[in-house]
């Protein structure tokens, strides 16, 4: 099961990734990204309670980052633990988005941008 939950604080989107994110609801997340473009083109994953991350989750956080990058924006991960953070460290997707231990120091990174 998936649970995203969207918070704007000032123009950044917080977006809090709950549950298990893989092959049979990534397409929710893709969906849910269509509204929050509407309202900002900065965002924060929070993954502080993402349990578990496929293949398929990690290309679709690639896949919104890219068009992040299209339109200006920013996209970072922060508290990855668990399964998704073995999935980010194997796959070092450190190299394409950045990853930062704690929720502060990402919101800390944006509001300075």
């Amino acid at each position: 099961m998936l649970d995203i939950n969207f918070n704007l604080n000032e123009d950044i989107g917080i977006v809090k990734i709950s549950g298990e994110l893989d092959a049979s609801n990534s397409k929710d997340l893709r969906k849910a990204f269509d509204e929050y473009f509407l309202r900002t083109n900065r965002f924060i994953l929070d993954f502080s309670d993402l349990q578990f991350m496929d293949s398929t989750g990690l290309g679709t956080i690639i896949r919104i980052f890219k068009v992040t990058e299209q339109k200006n924006g920013y996209l970072c991960i922060a508290n990855p633990r668990n399964k998704a953070a073995r999935v980010l460290k194997m796959t070092q997707a450190h190299k394409v988005i950045n990853i930062f231990e704690t929720f502060e120091e990402a919101l800390s990174k944006l509001q300075g941008k």
